[in-house]
C-alpha cells in the first residue's frame, strides 16, 4: 500500500522551487513587464523562433492564432490528432474552421505522414502534431516538405524542454508551436501558456489583441497562488488522506474553478480568464524555468526505473521530458480499480479521441470508427506518475502494485506487435 498521497496536479513543484517560485512572484511589480519580457525572450531563445507571446491559457493562444490562419480562407479546415484534448478541437471550430481528425501509430500515439495526408487538401490551413506525454514526433521536417503551403503547428502542452534527436528544441521546427502552464504540466502557474512563431504578419496582429485584453487584478493573481499552495499542500507526504479531505471543503469554500468547464466538455470554446498574462505568474513561471533541466533529469531517472520493472511500451528516448509515463493494459477499469484498492491512482490520458469528452457529441464532428487506432489505445492506455515530488522508492512501490496485477495482461504486444 503507498503511503504517500499523491496526484498528478502540480508534479512539477517540490518545495524549494515553489518557495522561490512565491518569492519570484510576490517581488513583481504588476505595472511593469520586465517578467513577461524575460518570459519572451527565453522561449523566442529556446524555440530558436522571432517571436513568443503570453496567453491566460495556450487553448487562448491557439484558438487566435488559427482565427488569423483562416482568415480568408473559405472553408479551411486544419487537421488534429485524434487522441488529444478536447480544448484543442474546440479551438479549431470556434476559430471558425472545420476539424479533421488523424489517426495515430500506436507505437508512437502520433499520426504518420500518410495517416495525415489522408486528410489534407487544398482548404487544409494548419497541421497539428503533437508531443504527447512527451514523446517526440520527428515528422516535422517531412511534413513542411510534403505539404509547403499548409502550416505545421507543435502541440508542445506535455513537452516543454523536450528536444529532438538532433539536440533542438521542441518548439523549433513548426511554424507555430504552442506550449502549457496549465497545473497538470511540465512547469506550471495553474493556467497559462505560450505561442510562438517567426511570422512577421500573424505576430503584429496577435501581439495588437493580445494588448486590448485587460491586465489581471492582483487579487486574482494572489488568488491563483493561493490555490497552488494549497493544493501542495494537501497533497503532501504529511497530509496523508486528511489532506484530499480539507481540498475539498477549501474547493467548495473557495469555489475553485477546475481548468477545463463542464461547456468545454460539451464542445464550446472556453478561454479560462481572458486576461493579460500577468507579471506575477510571468516571475513564477521563470522561476521554474531555471530549473527546468533538473525537473527533465528527475523524470529521466524515474522513466529508467519503470523501464526496467515494467518494460519499454513507448519509445522515450533520453532527450525527451516525459510527462506521464504510458501504458497499454488489457482491461483498464479493473487495473484501474485494482491500483485504487491499493492506494494508487493511475492517470487516464487519453479516455477518448477528444479526453475527457464524449466524441459522440455532435459539436466534436468526429464520425465513430473513423480512427480505430486511437479508439482502441483510449480503451487500454493508463498513466504512471512522474514528477519533482516523486521518488526513486516511489516507483519502486508502483510498480510492485502494477506487476501484482497478474490477471490483467499490463504488456502493449496486441498493439505494437
Amino acid at each position: 500500500m503507498l503511503k504517500k498521497n499523491y496526484n498528478f496536479v502540480l508534479d512539477s513543484l517540490d518545495f524549494s522551487t515553489l518557495l522561490k517560485s512565491l518569492q519570484s512572484a510576490f517581488a513583481a511589480r504588476s505595472s511593469k513587464s520586465v517578467q513577461r519580457d524575460l518570459l519572451h525572450t527565453w522561449f523566442v531563445e529556446a524555440c530558436d523562433q522571432k517571436y513568443a507571446l503570453a496567453y491566460c491559457s495556450a487553448r487562448m493562444g491557439l484558438h487566435c492564432l488559427l482565427a488569423q490562419l483562416g482568415e480568408g480562407h473559405q472553408q479551411a479546415n486544419v487537421v488534429i490528432p485524434g487522441f488529444s484534448c478536447v480544448v484543442v478541437s474546440n479551438s479549431v471550430r470556434s476559430a471558425g474552421l472545420e476539424v479533421r481528425y488523424a489517426d495515430i501509430d500506436t507505437a508512437t500515439l502520433t499520426p504518420g505522414i500518410e495517416d495525415f495526408a489522408k486528410l489534407v487538401d487544398d482548404n487544409t490551413v494548419a497541421i497539428v502534431v503533437q508531443h504527447v506525454f512527451g514523446l517526440v514526433d520527428e515528422h516535422i521536417e517531412q511534413l513542411k516538405q510534403r505539404f509547403p503551403e499548409v502550416k505545421i503547428i507543435e502541440d508542445c502542452a506535455h513537452a516543454l524542454g523536450g528536444c529532438f534527436a538532433d539536440g533542438q528544441m521542441l518548439g523549433s521546427k513548426g511554424d507555430y508551436a504552442f506550449f502549457s502552464f496549465e497545473q497538470s504540466k511540465p512547469i506550471n502557474v495553474w493556467t497559462g501558456g505560450v505561442l510562438v512563431g517567426s511570422d512577421d504578419r500573424v505576430f503584429a496582429a496577435l501581439q495588437a489583441q493580445e494588448r486590448q485584453l485587460a491586465v489581471a487584478s492582483d487579487v486574482h493573481d494572489i488568488g491563483c497562488l493561493l490555490i497552488i499552495c494549497l493544493h501542495f499542500c494537501c497533497f503532501a507526504k504529511f497530509a496523508g488522506g486528511f489532506g484530499v479531505l480539507m481540498l475539498r471543503v477549501l474547493a467548495k469554500l473557495f469555489r475553485f474553478k477546475p481548468s477545463m468547464s463542464v461547456q468545454e466538455r460539451h464542445g464550446v470554446f472556453n478561454p479560462s480568464v481572458a486576461v493579460r498574462f500577468s507579471e506575477r505568474r510571468s516571475a513564477f513561471i521563470n522561476e521554474q524555468l531555471k530549473c527546468l533541466d533538473k525537473n527533465k533529469k528527475h523524470r529521466q531517472q524515474l522513466v529508467a526505473c519503470y523501464q526496467k520493472h515494467l518494460g519499454v511500451s513507448f519509445k522515450l528516448p533520453f532527450y525527451a521530458m516525459v510527462l506521464r509515463y504510458p501504458l497499454l493494459v488489457n482491461d483498464k477499469k479493473n487495473f484501474i480499480e485494482s491500483c485504487a484498492r491499493q492506494g494508487l491512482q493511475v492517470g487516464e490520458w487519453f479516455s477518448t479521441v477528444v479526453h475527457p469528452a464524449d466524441p459522440a457529441i455532435p459539436e466534436f464532428c468526429y464520425q465513430a470508427g473513423s480512427c480505430p487506432k486511437a479508439e482502441a489505445v483510449c480503451a487500454a492506455l493508463i498513466n504512471l506518475p512522474l514528477g519533482l515530488r516523486i521518488t526513486l522508492g516511489d516507483v519502486e512501490k508502483i510498480c510492485g502494485i502494477v506487476l501484482s496485477a497478474k490477471d490483467l495482461n499490463y504488456g502493449a504486444s496486441k498493439f505494437l506487435g
